[in-house]
């Protein structure tokens, strides 16, 4: 039987953004899922990974927030920016994170 790791924030004391990023960054590049608020208000599940390097051709973003992370999302087939400040759920292998 596996160990399952099961974290449960209540809403008022969310981890910071520094270890938010470094919890989806923690993932090295397997497969993860995600729930978090998009940018309209709309919820949006989705199954990405970091570390995805093909079809990128060199030019990115000059300056980034702290807050967003990019991925690659396995639906779309497409890179996507995930806001870690409205990250409602993280799983990935035995780690599971969520809000309450």
């Amino acid at each position: 039987m596996k160990n399952v790791i099961s974290i449960i924030s209540p809403r008022s004391n969310r981890p910071s953004t520094v270890e938010m990023v470094k919890m989806v960054k923690s993932s090295q590049g397997r497969w993860f899922s995600c729930t978090f608020i998009k940018k309209d208000g709309s919820m949006r599940i989705m199954n990405a990974r970091i570390g995805c390097h093909k079809g990128i051709k060199g030019v990115g973003r000059k300056f980034q927030k702290d807050n967003l992370v990019t991925v690659f999302d396995a639906q779309a087939k497409e890179y996507r920016m995930i806001n870690v400040d409205t990250m409602l759920t993280f799983q990935c292998g035995n780690f599971s994170w969520s809000v309450q």
